[in-house]
């Protein structure tokens, strides 16, 4: 038997965007930047809890929308609603392209974990080299690079738009700049009026930069992972259709819908369990 964890929602990571180096911590030259009032750039990937969220923007939160077992839905099923996390600190690595081709990224580490209010705990994570579990992206072969090499960016994708509510890119960018100036006519701190004059500032900006960020509201870039590390099934034995630990995962999942001005996207995607009932 196979259970087909499906989940989706936005996730947040405060990074800066080429031509910024990619350790910039503040964004200069690039169209991402930290407000005054906000912490340094960290890069890390957060499904749940983001640091520092911008309002208005979308709210950070990913979770498990359906379940199937064998391709049969089971709408009642205990993971349904459940929390989707990435254990950090995960981060896109790309460094300016030099490792992937710009705007796609190998996502490391990679380590999904499923959590519920009942205490059912579900994680495993995509390692480089089982051998030698510590291994990033920096010590591995290209060999290994290759294997975990991610498709090129789509842009203007009709499923992106739908699954984040982003529809028609152009009206929701003008709907955020309408929000901001609302917000900015009835700030009275000084330093959250400064910051709303500089994300107005971005999409005021010359047409290059306007129009990337129209573009990128309608993009993805898919996933195909295996999850081949330690399983850890804590609270499972409740499920009648519980995951095996022995054989390998597969994570299958796109992230896309890049929302510049509150530093957040949305990803969708399965996880594909076998289960320890087999057919």
């Amino acid at each position: 038997m196979n259970l087909s964890i499906h989940f989706e929602g936005w996730f947040q990571c405060r990074m800066a965007t080429d031509p910024d180096p990619t350790d910039e911590p503040r964004g200069v030259s690039g169209t991402a930047f930290a407000l005054v009032t906000e912490p340094n750039f960290d890069r890390v990937i957060r499904f749940q809890n983001p640091v520092a969220a911008r309002a208005p923007g979308p709210k950070v939160g990913v979770q498990v929308t359906n379940v199937d077992v064998d391709g049969t839905s089971q709408a009642e099923h205990a993971l349904v609603g459940a929390r989707v996390s990435l254990v950090s600190p995960a981060q896109f690595i790309e460094q300016n392209g030099a490792i992937v081709a710009p705007n796609t990224a190998f996502i490391d580490p990679l380590h999904f974990l499923i959590t519920t209010p009942s205490g059912i705990s579900i994680s495993r994570a995509a390692l480089w080299d089982l051998a030698d579990p510590s291994l990033s992206y920096f010590d591995v072969s290209d060999e290994l690079l290759q294997a975990r090499q991610v498709k090129k960016l789509e842009i203007n994708v009709d499923e992106v738009k739908s699954a984040s509510g982003v529809g028609d890119p152009l009206v929701f960018v003008a709907e955020r700049v309408r929000q901001l100036k609302a917000a900015l006519a009835a700030e009275t701190d000084d330093n959250l009026r400064a910051g709303l004059e500089q994300r107005l500032d971005a999409f005021a900006r010359t047409d290059w930069q306007t129009e990337r960020l129209y573009l990128l509201l309608a993009a993805r870039v898919n996933y195909e992972v295996d999850l081949n590390g330690p399983a850890v099934l804590d609270g499972a034995d409740s499920l009648t259709d519980r995951p095996d630990a022995e054989r390998v995962w597969r994570a299958a999942f796109w992230m896309g819908a890049w929302d510049n001005d509150a530093l957040c996207g949305y990803v969708k995607g399965t996880l594909l369990i076998p289960t320890g009932l087999r057919s």
